[in-house]
């Protein structure tokens, strides 16, 4: 079927369809008209198009080029180009269908060749290295093989070793700049792990810092420890060789920058002389943890487990429009996730052993127990999920899960969740960094999920904190312009703004001011931006925030940093030089580091 001309223009102005010279170009009318090209890159006969405006033209060669040369391309009112022409189109070119076929066709080799997941042709770096080629290859004048494109391994290890160095630099210049200030500084944390292939123990830290009105985390060091004994002397020794090698000062350590870490007895013993507080997210896994201690909880449990078991075994999974999920011990809230796909699949698990004769498996196992301990373990899944965010503030979500929490658990009569509580009441212990974290959210800062008590250590713990911290002349400057603006006169019940501009000399105004300031009741508050939105008004408070609100309520960063790690030292890759894992490790985390 012969296409006409109107979907022929469609295509070349879509770039489906491409432009080329005629053979016949002798007249000067093939100056200006071509042939066209189909995406199989054949000439499409019968029909040429006009080169600046792409309208198509019939065109048979007995009948000559009078179209052609009657031709006039559309013009603007005064017979020059239309403005507009001379801007780009915002239509992103069209790769014909056959090169598609061709991309897809090597990155399919890509991965079955390689052996790579299939994730790997959408990272950020398999972009790079694509762009490189295509301008490579858009500025060469012939075609030329990729065998003599691409560089070497070793050529790859050495330029990785090479660019890690200068971006270690950026980030001591990083580190630096937000703990310099007066009442700057952030968070760390750490962690230790051991790789499954050679057992070679790596400890991490990660930096963590608001800037830009960004909560941002950074890898310092995933540092390859040797076979000394890992007790608190040496976990000490080598987090300080870490942080001297950005010339980082140990006075800084003490009093700018809060570790948050795991429960181990080694960190907690190598650090107790510096700010430290315990990963939120290891401690409601232990109050987990320590329910299954309960005879009926752990019979539930162990039940479901054997249940899963079998079912894996037997190849009975394929059965089941979806697979019940194994208990994986190292992951946070599996005993729940296994539990929960059991009784979502309970009816085709009842009927797939009915078949077989062997409903006898689930006489140890009630649906309504496994249930109810679902529901004991949900909100404990729903903290841990809001927690563990990296890219927002989670400090603040502590003091209100532990109250959520705490309620939780006082309203059940089982004996497992009795003994939770227990646990809860010995061990969620609130730090001073947990109770200023809330005060400083606008929407907490009445507090009034703590006793008078509590908020009087807040207040203690917040004097302290301003006294320490001196304005630059800029902020000194800036806060004297807003205390001498004169307010209009007005009755109000709450106080506002306007409290603001009175002139106060005592450290404890600034807090007081914005204790009483009047904050709109906005679900999603960014809590970042309006310490920003308000530094003006609180620059010794906005300090201390910017501070506080760095610090992330779990040591999770470090648990993802070793997931990573994980992803990187396989059976195929375990003899990679463990100095370049932490190479890696760290551009990974510092891209944007290695171009500036």
């Amino acid at each position: 079927m012969e296409k006409s001309k109107e979907e022929i223009k469609s295509k070349l102005v879509s770039n489906v369809y491409t432009l080329t010279d005629s053979k016949n170009n002798k007249s000067e009318v093939w100056q200006k008209f071509k042939c066209i090209l189909d995406e199989n890159c054949a000439i499409i006969e019968n029909f040429v198009a006009c080169s600046k405006c792409l309208t198509v033209l019939s065109y048979v060669k007995q009948n000559g080029c009078s179209s052609m040369n009657r031709h006039k391309c559309p013009q603007g009112t005064n017979g020059s180009r239309k403005i507009s022409s001379f801007f780009p189109t915002k239509t992103a070119p069209v790769i014909p269908e056959n090169h598609k076929k061709e991309i897809n066709a090597a990155f399919g080799a890509f991965v079955v060749l390689d052996l790579r997941p299939m994730e790997a042709v959408a990272g950020a770096g398999m972009q790079e290295v694509c762009q490189s080629f295509y301008n490579l290859g858009a500025s060469m004048s012939r075609p030329m093989s990729v065998k003599d494109i691409i560089p070497h391994p070793t050529t790859i290890s050495r330029h990785v070793s090479a660019i890690a160095p200068p971006a270690r630099k950026n980030l001591e210049t990083i580190v630096y700049n937000v703990c310099k200030n007066s009442g700057g500084g952030g968070a760390m944390t750490t962690d230790l792990w051991t790789d499954r292939q050679r057992s070679k123990s790596y400890i991490s830290l990660t930096f963590h810092y608001i800037e830009d009105v960004q909560l941002k985390s950074r890898c310092l060091f995933v540092l390859p420890l040797g076979t000394e004994s890992k007790d608190a002397d040496f976990i000490l020794r080598q987090i300080l060789k870490m942080l001297k090698s950005l010339n980082i000062p140990e006075e800084w350590m003490r009093c700018k920058i809060v570790f948050v870490t795991d429960r181990g007895t080694n960190i907690v013993s190598a650090l107790k002389e510096y700010q430290r507080i315990n990963c939120f997210a290891h401690l409601l896994h232990n109050v987990v943890q320590h329910a299954f201690l309960d005879d009926e909880a752990k019979k539930i449990v162990a039940n479901c487990q054997k249940l899963v078991k079998y079912f894996k075994k037997a190849q009975l999974q394929e059965k089941l429009t979806k697979t019940i999920k194994q208990d994986v011990p190292t992951r946070w809230n599996g005993t729940l996730t296994m539990m929960a796909s059991i009784v979502e699949m309970w009816d085709e698990i009842l009927e797939t052993l009915e078949d077989r004769g062997e409903s006898s498996r689930l006489q140890d196992l009630q649906k309504n127990s496994i249930q109810n301990l679902i529901e004991f373990l949900q909100p404990f899944e729903d903290a841990t999920k809001e927690t563990v965010a990296e890219k927002m503030p989670t400090l603040h979500l502590v003091t209100l899960w532990r109250t959520k929490l705490k309620q939780h658990l006082a309203s059940k009569i089982d004996t497992y969740a009795k003994l939770a509580l227990d646990y809860f009441h010995k061990n969620l212990i609130l730090e001073d960094v947990h109770y200023l974290a809330t005060f400083l959210h606008p929407l907490l800062k009445h507090m009034r999920m703590f006793s008078q008590q509590e908020k009087k250590i807040v207040e203690h713990f917040l004097e302290e904190e301003l006294s320490k911290i001196s304005l630059s002349d800029d902020d000194a400057e800036e806060q004297v312009l807003y205390s001498s603006l004169e307010p209009t006169p007005k009755k109000q019940k709450m106080a506002t703004v306007e409290e603001f501009f009175q002139t106060s000399g005592s450290t404890s105004s600034e807090w007081k001011k914005y204790k009483n300031f009047e904050v709109p009741q906005h679900a999603n508050l960014d809590l970042i931006s309006w310490w920003n939105d308000h530094q003006n008004f609180f620059p010794k408070l906005h300090s201390i925030a910017m501070r506080i609100h760095a610090i992330p309520a779990t040591s999770t960063p470090s648990e993802r940093l070793f997931s990573q790690a994980g992803n990187l030292i396989t059976d195929k890759r375990s003899r990679i030089d463990p100095e370049k894992v932490d190479d890696i490790l760290v551009l990974k985390s510092n891209w944007d580091l290695t171009t500036k």
